[in-house]
């Protein structure tokens, strides 16, 4: 359960949904990580609404979700979804913090592998580190708008839970936009981020629950 919790909340990120169709494959990286890592250096916190959409085999309708994203520079995430259920999930540091049906779990996510990568690919998104992630396989394309990146975990115990995530960056500013994760079932999640907020000043206690 608390797996699905953090896969649900990276499923990310993330604008309407974006198609594959008229992306270009790029041979270099370099550019795109310069871009990312100029922008990412401005930022401290962000603040965003976001809509997520859960596909789910099993089920003839797909689950969606709606809430407020939070981002404090250099490592503390909260994700509070408001509907249909009201609950966070917050990464401050090592530690993974979910709060349902009034019950608080804390996950320490160093002594967990697949935990200690979600959260990395988590910050990394908006830190600008994930373009350099040695855990995965990357492929990079573009079109006028977009990148989008294509990762593929190496690791055993990670694409046990996932198979690829999908990231695009808004080229105007790096921001992510969207991120599709495709879980090892062949579910998938699509989170779609709006509003964003930039370097707004954020509470500790958001953080510290």
């Amino acid at each position: 359960m608390k797996t699905n919790l953090l896969l649900m909340a990276l499923v990310a990120v993330f604008s309407s949904t974006l198609s594959g169709q008229g992306f270009t494959k790029l041979d270099s990286k370099i550019q795109f990580k310069a871009a990312l890592k100029k922008a990412s250096d401005k930022v401290s916190t962000v603040t965003a609404n976001f809509n997520q959409t859960k596909y789910l085999s099993f089920m003839e309708e797909e689950v969606k979700s709606t809430g407020i994203f939070y981002f404090s520079k250099p490592n503390k995430v909260r994700w509070e979804y408001q509907t249909p259920t009201a609950y966070y999930l917050v990464i401050n540091n090592n530690q993974i913090i979910t709060f349902m049906n009034g019950k608080k779990s804390t996950i320490d996510a160093s002594k967990n592998k697949t935990f200690s990568e979600i959260n990395k690919i988590m910050l990394g998104s908006i830190n600008g580190e994930i373009a350099n992630h040695p855990d995965f396989e990357s492929t990079l394309s573009e079109n006028s708008t977009m990148y989008r990146l294509n990762l593929k975990p190496k690791s055993r115990a990670l694409s046990d839970v996932m198979t690829e995530i999908i990231i695009w960056f808004d080229k105007k500013d790096m921001s992510v936009s969207q991120i599709k994760m495709i879980e090892a079932s062949d579910d998938y999640s699509f989170i779609t981020l709006k509003n964003k907020r930039i370097n707004e000043t954020l509470s500790n206690s958001l953080f510290t629950p």
